[in-house]
């Protein structure tokens, strides 16, 4: 009775673990049936690796479930044949003070355990998806016998069984297997021969050794929680549809880096640039591209230089003509000498008083004229919007995107230049001195370039403006202080004629 309730309480044990694991895997349910061999070992002898003994066959039926990629837990039974049949070499090593019968005997075995299984086929070991998965077993069972003949004993055992075996992936659904178990018991009176030790596991006890081969089903259904087609346990994000390039992972953007890699995601790009665009092909990606659709040069931040004169074409005052750079890319055009001016005085005619012949006298002279420029001074109004723009001019951090708030004070400055034509900016961009002296330099050009574009996009010329970036050069206030450095961040616009 005891071993009946034995076998409910192992039942109940393993639905009970099977139900917390529900929903772990694909079809983590699975049904075996199998049929084998049972060998004998205890005080009459063996049978373990003796072909030649009788064959003491058997049926079983398993049902197991996945726990994680490294466990499953299986129960299994069988029902069979057990005994043993001494030959002379097996008559000559018996206890002979336990000859009370010929040392024969065959029982009907049933057996039910609850194992462990670890499976090398865990992903670390060996691949999950690897066709030939080995596994070691171990766990609890008991064991139920009844005479077939009047030598042995209708008896039930405690079990200890440990083992291992291979199964073989024909499909997602089907495997076949091979199981080996060894069961130690803790009863020594099945076959006739009772000793001291009963009811106590040792190795010579009337232990016994079960080969099975079999089938298994995989049942069970399979869980894609976002419908990707990738089942959850196998998807590396089972709640966003991807593909399965990616282990179930999304490539928004469809340029084959996936979206965790991808610094780009919502934009296709090139791994080059991890996953961002490059859209004028020019090797600058566009985020740091001035002129992210025009092919140009990484040394100009990504704009081109038509004619080849070292000045990039959006600085370049004659950006098809090859010029100097202190010419802002202009050629240098040659000096007209100012000519002279000729002015002739009027002819006098002097008639004298008295009589003589009449005598006209012509008298020319050569005057240079020299012009004076005449200089014209920027006013104190405008001077104080320049001032304005030198503190309310303000960039993204690290950016040369102009804040919007920085509009207003550009739109005067746009206005001022729309009521005097005749005057010019020089547009010049600065850095504190954190960071390389480099990165410095062309953040700062960039910074004078984005004011130039702003006067440009509201109908300035850009005939009338230079933008130049000096760096950390010219610094206003210290450097190592907070405030110094934020004086130090600038553009400042200044007005000529």
């Amino acid at each position: 009775m005891k071993i009946q309730h034995f076998l409910a309480a192992l039942l109940c044990c393993f639905i009970s673990v099977s139900m917390l694991q529900a929903q772990s895997a694909d079809q983590p349910w699975a049904v075996g049936l199998s049929v084998g061999k049972t060998a004998y070992q205890g005080d009459l002898g063996s049978s373990f690796f003796k072909p030649e003994k009788a064959f003491q066959g058997n049926v079983g039926l398993t049902f197991s479930r996945y726990l994680n990629p490294t466990f499953n837990i299986a129960l299994n039974g069988s029902y069979g044949r057990y005994g043993f049949m001494q030959n002379d070499q097996d008559l000559s090593k018996k206890i002979t003070s336990l000859n009370s019968h010929e040392g024969n005997f065959l029982t009907n075995k049933g057996q039910a355990n609850i194992m462990l299984e670890f499976k090398f086929n865990n992903g670390w070991l060996l691949p999950v998806d690897f066709k030939l998965s080995p596994f070691l077993s171990a766990g609890l069972g008991a064991a139920s016998y009844t005479a077939v003949d009047d030598r042995g004993n209708n008896n039930s055992d405690f079990i200890l069984p440990v083992g291992g075996g291979l199964n073989y992936r024909i499909n997602d659904m089907f495997n076949v297997y091979w199981q080996s178990t060894f069961a130690y018991t803790n009863g020594d009176s099945v076959d006739g021969v009772v000793t001291e030790t009963e009811n106590v596991f040792r190795f010579g006890s009337d232990d016994w050794w079960m080969n099975q081969v079999g089938i298994k089903m995989n049942i069970g259904k399979t869980l894609d929680s976002d419908g990707d087609g990738i089942s959850d346990n196998k998807d590396t994000c089972p709640t966003v549809p991807g593909s399965v390039a990616f282990m179930g992972c999304p490539d928004s953007d469809g340029d084959g880096i996936e979206d965790s890699k991808d610094n780009c995601p919502a934009a296709a790009g090139i791994a080059m640039f991890g996953g961002c665009p490059d859209t004028d092909g020019d090797g600058v990606m566009d985020s740091e591209d001035s002129c992210p659709t025009k092919k140009g040069m990484a040394q100009f931040m990504g704009c081109p230089d038509t004619d080849s004169d070292g000045v990039a074409d959006h600085k370049d005052n004659c950006p098809t003509v090859k010029g100097l750079k202190a010419n802002m890319g202009c050629p240098i055009q040659k000096k007209v000498t100012p000519t002279k001016s000729t002015r002739t005085t009027s002819t006098r005619t002097t008639t004298p008083t008295y009589s003589t012949p009449t005598r006209t006298t012509t008298t020319t002279r050569t005057t240079k004229v020299v012009t004076t420029p005449v200089t014209k001074v920027v006013s104190s109004s405008t001077l104080s919007v320049f001032k304005e723009a030198l503190d309310e001019v303000k960039f993204e951090t690290g950016k040369s995107v102009i804040k919007t708030n920085s509009f207003t004070v550009l739109n005067k400055v746009v206005r001022i230049m729309n009521e005097d034509s005749a005057m010019r900016l020089n547009i010049e961009g600065y850095t504190d001195s954190q960071g390389a002296d480099n990165n410095n330099l062309l953040l700062s050009q960039s910074r004078a370039d984005a004011v130039k574009t702003y006067l440009t996009s509201k109908g300035i010329s850009p005939m009338r403006m230079t933008a130049t970036g000096f760096g950390e050069a010219n610094p206003v206030a210290d450097n190592a202080t907070k405030e110094g450095r934020a004086k130090n961040r600038r553009v400042e616009i200044k007005a000529f004629y």
